[in-house]
């Protein structure tokens, strides 16, 4: 039988409880926003987003890569065949959520949405639920190269150079072309050259170093095997999710060995070669840069395996992940793939 309607709708998850949006449908049972395509939609991605907001109230803060991550669902309604595609969208604050759309919404965890007999797209969540249980593995690697190009006719955004230009200090000769002109790169750079004619000395990054640019944080573990000792002035933390406590990252660093001193206004961070042959990170918050540093600390460390459960799934942290893959490293996003 032909497809007689076509519709797209978004699966929204929340980016720290892991729960998924659902609405109730006038025919009575929970599904997810969606609706048919029309005229005045753009894509089926403008369709999807439209629909959520005009249910729910609610816009994601980003769509994962709608090209690789989408579901399919088919099923007949009276005498006409559906299809629905729906597009994963990760909100960082639901309790946004005050039921300001047409329908009546709820957040609802993998295993209640399972057991409720009113939610009819169960295959929905098989497919779903590698995406939201997202861990990271890494294998030993068989060496770096001494040259690497990214980038080509393109600028990256803020946070996906962020998540890069740190490679800089690990790569002996790594070109990256398409530097954005923001505050938040320059001192990256800054950074970069300053360690680099300052090798084996103390590291010392200033209030204002960190203030103007909290990547700073982000690029500790390539600092510690440049320096005797890095120094971070102030305690950072915080983005637009909320607060996060700076115990998140000194945490991943210790994991792997690495010695923090935390007793005073500044904190000493020195690089200690790691003894262990595997490590099993667990994040009590899907942190951004916590996950980077996770991904740096496994190409400076000996480590044979390691793994990250319930890591920061932003496209950047993907994108820096995809990198390295071409880059030739051993390294997967999703927990199906575990060996």
């Amino acid at each position: 039988m032909e497809t007689d309607h076509k519709g797209s709708g978004i699966i929204l998850v929340s980016m720290i409880e892991r729960k998924i949006l659902t609405v109730l449908h006038p025919e009575g049972h929970i599904g997810f926003p969606k609706g048919e395509i029309e005229t005045t939609d753009i894509s089926e991605e403008a369709a999807a987003l439209r629909e959520l907001y005009e249910e729910t109230g609610l816009t994601p803060n980003f769509l994962l890569d709608t090209e690789k991550y989408f579901f399919t669902e088919k099923y007949k309604s009276y005498e006409n065949q559906k299809q629905i595609k729906y597009f994963i969208g990760i909100i960082c604050n639901p309790y946004l959520l005050k039921n300001s759309g047409t329908l009546a919404a709820a957040w609802s965890s993998i295993n209640e949405l399972k057991q409720n007999r009113l939610f009819l797209s169960q295959d929905a969540l098989k497919f779903i639920e590698p995406l939201i249980k997202k861990e990271i593995f890494f294998l030993a690697n068989s060496g770096k190269r001494n040259t690497y190009n990214l980038g080509n006719n393109q600028t990256y955004s803020k946070h996906a150079y962020s998540r890069i230009a740190p490679l800089k200090l690990y790569f002996d000769d790594l070109q990256i072309f398409g530097t954005p002109n923001t505050i938040d790169a320059y001192y990256i750079e800054k950074i970069i050259h300053l360690s680099k004619s300052n090798k084996n000395k103390t590291l010392f990054l200033s209030e204002n170093n960190l203030t103007k640019c909290w990547s700073a944080v982000n690029m500790i573990p390539f600092l510690m095997t440049n320096h005797s000792e890095v120094i971070l002035e102030t305690k950072p933390s915080g983005c637009q999710i909320g607060e996060r406590p700076i115990n998140l990252y000194l945490e991943m660093l210790e994991n792997f060995g690495h010695v923090v001193n935390n007793d005073s206004k500044d904190i000493s961070i020195k690089f200690k070669k790691c003894i262990q042959s595997s490590i099993n990170c667990f994040l009590e918050y899907p942190s951004f840069t916590a996950t980077s540093m996770f991904v740096y600390l496994c190409l400076i460390s000996n480590v044979s395996y390691a793994s990250l459960d319930n890591s920061s799934i932003e496209p950047e942290i993907i994108f820096l992940i995809e990198t390295l893959q071409e880059f030739g490293f051993n390294i997967s996003i999703n927990y199906e793939e575990r060996k």
